[in-house]
């Protein structure tokens, strides 16, 4: 089984992915506020799982067009709700058998492996680790850490002055974006996650 997390890093916009991800791949998988339209041809359009953040499942109460994925629910295998160890509770989720909540070992595997309290894993991080539970490896698109060589985080904010890179770059009580990056390059190193680029 082949299969792609497509990260909503800027740097999807170097490269003419969108052909290669819909067709190369057994299962595409996205993250939260995903974008795929107008930009097909550097993500594609191919949708068979979606990592959501605990914070975005308001948007399955209630789609709106400005989160592609809440209009697209529908279509897709899987919706996997990421939320945080300290915050883990089921009520008020619109769980079903195509919706789940992620369970929390998944946040004990990476902790074990790079600690990260008292902060916690992204939506990417967990979307990555529950993977590699499942698959041998997975291949990767966008993930780029929040890199200075762009001047926003998310290859879909242009114009949004709060998603600007070095806004994002500085300490947050939420997520350890270094930590994070140094777990992933050694997953890389390790060659269970695999950059198509």
């Amino acid at each position: 089984m082949k299969v792609i997390l497509v990260g909503n890093g800027s740097s999807v916009v170097d490269y003419k992915m969108g052909e290669y991800i819909d067709s190369e791949f057994d299962l595409v998988y996205r993250i939260n506020r995903f974008k795929t339209e107008g930009f097909e041809k550097y993500v594609g359009s191919r949708v068979d799982g979606w990592f959501l953040a605990d914070t975005g499942v308001q948007w399955l109460h209630n789609p709106t067009p400005m989160v592609e994925g809440s209009t697209r629910v529908n279509e897709f295998e899987y919706v996997f709700i990421c939320m945080p160890k300290f915050k883990h509770n089921p009520n008020g989720l619109p769980l079903t058998e195509t919706i789940q909540l992620l369970p929390t070992d998944i946040e004990d595997k990476i902790n074990d492996n790079i600690d990260l309290n008292p902060q916690w894993p992204t939506s990417g991080l967990i979307a990555i680790q529950f993977l590699l539970n499942n698959y041998n490896e997975i291949f990767i698109h966008g993930f780029d850490n929040q890199n200075d060589k762009y001047k926003y985080t998310h290859y879909f904010d242009e114009g949004d002055e709060d998603r600007l890179t070095e806004n994002w770059r500085k300490p947050r009580t939420d997520h350890n974006f270094n930590k994070e990056k140094e777990y992933l390059n050694l997953l890389r190193k390790e060659k269970k996650v695999i950059d198509i680029v």
